[in-house]
């Protein structure tokens, strides 16, 4: 009878210093999300595709970005297509009037081109290009308010959309060697842009904000034809 006391004791004093360990944990606690990552991937590879035809895959919201777009088998007379040219500039108004729309849509006000927040934004898309990297954070620990401070540019807040894509939207293969790809239109990437942050719940909640009042696009292409952009709110 004591021992059985003895073990019931002990039972007790180990589920008592057990629940004593778990309240020790510091709580768990998050601030304000102020920077939201979008990558989109335009493709997926297929194996064995059943036909000749290139596949099209919509945009897909905070995964990683697939360095092979889909796998499509060709005749070898089969024409190729040249990359079609991406004037930055271009993209940028374009994807800048997109947003607004989105705005509109809901009532909102237009959001002012900032000329100060552009340049920041493509300084940070190039340098992505650059050193091969796609985050909010360089390299060096700098985050969108740091360049904003950098600059020398004074700002109420900041929030920061990053987008990116190939522009290649399909790669033929004859034989299984490759041969070319088909490309995404200027037009249509500032559209895969804006649709794919509306499509994100954390970057659509920065689009439709009604705290900021004016915003700065700013992409960069790199050698290897992948489109990155920079989106900045304040």
């Amino acid at each position: 009878m004591q021992r059985r006391i003895a073990i019931v004791s002990l039972f007790l004093l180990l589920t008592s210093l057990l629940a004593s360990c778990a309240a020790a944990e510091p709580p768990q606690t998050s601030g304000p999300i102020e920077e939201i990552t979008l990558e989109v991937n335009q493709s997926t590879i297929t194996q064995n595709p059943p036909t000749n035809k290139p596949d099209e895959t919509g945009p897909e919201a905070d995964t990683k970005l697939n360095p092979t777009p889909p796998v499509n088998k060709m005749s070898p007379g089969a024409s190729v297509a040249k990359v079609p040219g991406i004037n930055v500039a271009e993209l940028e108004t374009q994807i800048h009037s997109l947003i607004n729309t989105e705005r509109t849509k809901q009532g909102l006000p237009p959001l002012a081109w900032n000329d100060s927040l552009s340049m920041i934004a493509r300084k940070h898309s190039e340098d992505m290009v650059q050193r091969n990297y796609f985050d909010h954070t360089s390299p060096e620990g700098y985050g969108p308010m740091e360049r904003c401070e950098q600059a020398g540019l004074t700002i109420r807040g900041c929030a920061e959309n990053i987008f990116l894509c190939p522009q290649a939207r399909v790669n033929w293969y004859v034989n299984n060697v490759y041969s070319h790809s088909d490309y995404h239109s200027q037009d249509n990437i500032a559209s895969l842009v804006v649709q794919g942050w509306m499509d994100s719940p954390g970057h659509r909640n920065n689009i439709l904000n009604g705290f900021w009042t004016s915003q700065g696009i700013g992409a960069g292409i790199s050698a290897d034809n992948k489109v990155y952009v920079t989106e900045d709110f304040n």
